[in-house]
């Protein structure tokens, strides 16, 4: 049986540890792991990476085993097995809940089915990976050119954000400019948002909020010249704020794509505002829509959520994974001198851009900052503040905040 210093060393090397921000559950690495790690180079075996003979071993696999929470990566492994013939993807698009249940509840009953996994949700952190589901895998080559906190704990593929929607048909200028004003009778019933309940990333954006409570009250303040007096039994402005929008009749939604129509189809004499997904923007090409993003607005305009990519323990297909990871944030040779043209849609631009060409849009931002930015309408860095989640936040307070909401949106 391992000593707990031993156990402790192991952790730490793995970096299964998450300093500062994320404070982990520590648990043993068990010998059949460490074995996998140390054959497939993973954690602390990885070392020196060359690139052709991976490939040769990932083609000797001959599989990968894929599970997802977004349906663009379809288009991704397509574009995968179109470079790499001899390997066969085999896709699962799950949804950020699913993923997390799927990889549990095989992993607890000894099947080792997956090798890629790709989600977002801070479960992915604080139920997979700190509990040695899923390991960290972040390619040598990219390391300098990722963000500290898009490569530990966790490789992030890009950032999703929520934002606020108007129709630009209907108004010339945002119609509000704090989010406290949603809360209105002016806006009774018309104001939309994917439930959290059926969405692990609109759920982290509210708690991106929750976590904020200073400058919600703040907010309201500045909005009313008044002090935010709560209600009974209400620990904070963000509660508050989260009680007021339910009870002005929120108008909550199964599809976010549902509420991108709600916010942007055209000819409509009263359309919403929604709390929408901000990759949705492209349905004002392909349907239309006239939604534009809130670029200021008071505290936040923007709740930000990773999209994480990972190796599943134990993998069978691990140099596959490795591939496919490398695939996904955009190949070996993207650089910042690479040329493309929007909309990036040429044959040309696709094998450059590789997995990354799913995601390049204006309504991202992608983690690695070795390659151009996308062009487009608008820009995702200059939507004003952010806020993000703290995965431990999410995890110890996400109870507190799905039992009340559940209990207003029920009253």
């Amino acid at each position: 049986m391992l000593s707990l210093i031993n156990v402790i060393k192991k952790v730490l090397v793995s970096g299964l540890i998450i300093s500062a921000m994320v404070a982990p559950k520590i648990f043993a690495m068990g010998p059949e792991t460490d074995q996998w790690m140390k054959s497939a180079q993973i954690g602390p075996y990885q070392g020196d990476e060359d690139w052709a003979e991976i490939i040769r071993k990932a083609q000797e696999e001959g599989t990968l085993v894929f599970y997802t929470a977004s349906s663009s990566n379809k288009k991704m492994v397509a574009s995968f097995m179109k470079m790499y013939p001899k390997i066969k993807v085999e896709l699962y698009d799950l949804g950020s809940t699913k993923t997390v249940e799927k990889i549990q509840r095989e992993h607890n009953a000894g099947i080792y089915n997956v090798d890629f996994v790709a989600s977002s949700g801070s479960p992915v952190v604080t139920e997979l990976l700190n509990k040695g589901y899923i390991h960290n895998y972040v390619p040598n080559f990219l390391k300098p050119h990722l963000e500290p906190i898009d490569k530990d704990p966790l490789l992030v593929r890009s950032y999703g954000a929520l934002a606020l929607f108007y129709n630009i048909e209907n108004w010339d200028s945002p119609p509000i400019s704090n989010l406290w004003e949603l809360t209105e009778k002016k806006w009774k019933g018309r104001v939309g948002i994917k439930s959290p309940m059926v969405s692990d990333s609109v759920f982290d954006c509210m708690m991106a909020i929750m976590e904020n409570p200073e400058g919600m009250s703040s907010a309201y303040q500045k909005l009313t010249g008044k002090k935010l007096i709560l209600s009974a039994g209400v620990p904070n402005a963000s509660y508050e704020f989260i009680k007021r929008l339910i009870n002005n009749d929120l108008v909550l939604f199964k599809s976010g794509s549902k509420v991108a129509k709600a916010s942007g189809k055209k000819g409509q004499k009263k359309p919403m505002l929604t709390l929408s997904h901000l990759n949705y923007m492209s349905k004002n090409l392909t349907k239309g829509y006239k939604n534009y993003p809130t670029y200021n607005i008071s505290p936040a305009a923007k709740l930000v959520f990773p999209s994480f990519l990972a190796i599943a323990d134990r993998a069978a297909h691990p140099n596959a994974a490795k591939l496919m990871t490398v695939f996904a944030m955009g190949g070996l040779d993207l650089n910042p001198s690479t040329s493309l043209t929007p909309p990036y849609t040429s044959k040309g631009d696709q094998i450059k851009l590789q997995g990354l060409h799913s995601i390049f849009a204006p309504s991202r931002r992608i983690s690695r900052k070795d390659i151009p930015i996308p062009a487009g309408t608008f820009n995702f860095n200059q939507i004003g503040l952010e806020w993000r989640a703290d995965p431990m936040f999410v995890k110890t307070e996400g109870a507190k905040f799905r039992d009340f909401w559940i209990k207003e949106v029920n009253q």
